[in-house]
């Protein structure tokens, strides 16, 4: 058993793996969670309890990670991750090849994103794996859906605490959306924070030239008043300056 409490964090059919039959399997599962010893977390899906302090020892990208065999970390979750969001949600966004329902566990609610593309993941090494958007397919996927990304305020902030990003990674990742108006929204916000991001002309042009040809909104949520990118053909709001970001759209 100590093999299998080493993972932290378990499926059911990863216990299955360490006892003669699945009867045993499950008496054991149902006796360790009555003695505190574990917690489920959902169906088919255990944690192990920290006798000290009465918790799990894993945290919520841990669980998940762990969810199924395809979930890993994305949109807002992930730029918590990766300390670019500026407030924790209680929502925890999964992405996953196979999907699953909605639960709650230990106040967090874990929520199924569909993706229509295969997303560019990273597999962090930890106590228990991590599996989680990079960096630029997240900034890529908060751009497409910003209530994902829990706002355009939050989306902002993001853009103003980030760092270079991998060029090749992110014209792969949004070639594979085949979407005009997501190369527009990109060009557009990704422009406007170049000073940290520091990608080469050559990216906007290969987004300028897959745009579309309708005018689009962006960030409306603000609500303030919009200005017209002719460049990128979107009417997005000024951003005000107490986001910290005082240049005017042009």
């Amino acid at each position: 058993m100590q093999e299998l409490l080493k993972k932290l964090v378990f499926t059911t059919e990863e216990a299955l793996e360490y006892f003669p039959n699945r009867n045993n399997a499950f008496y054991y599962l149902k006796k360790s969670v009555q003695d505190n010893k574990i917690s489920k977390i959902k169906n088919g899906l255990y944690a192990l309890i920290n006798p000290a302090t009465q918790t799990v020892y894993v945290d919520k990208y841990m669980i998940a990670s762990k969810i199924n065999k395809g979930s890993f970390i994305a949109y807002h979750s992930a730029l918590e991750f990766y300390g670019k969001a500026n407030q924790v949600f209680t929502t925890v966004y999964v992405g996953s090849t196979e999907r699953f329902a909605t639960f709650e566990y230990d106040g967090l609610q874990y929520k199924f994103v569909y993706y229509p593309v295969t997303a560019d993941i990273e597999n962090i090494q930890s106590s228990t794996d991590i599996v989680v958007t990079s960096y630029e397919q997240t900034l890529i996927d908060c751009v497409d859906k910003v209530d994902l990304a829990g706002g355009s305020e939050e989306l902002i902030k993001a853009f103003m605490d980030c760092q270079e990003a991998n060029v090749d990674k992110l014209l792969t990742i949004v070639k594979r959306y085949a979407n005009k108006c997501l190369y527009q929204k990109v060009g557009f916000i990704f422009e406007k924070f170049n000073n940290l991001l520091n990608l080469p002309q050559s990216f906007f042009e290969e987004c300028e030239r897959n745009i579309g040809k309708s005018v689009i909104y962006f960030m409306q949520d603000l609500g303030y008043k919009g200005s017209v990118s002719y460049k990128w053909k979107i009417i997005a709001p000024d951003f005000p300056p107490e986001l910290g970001y005082t240049k005017e759209i042009k």
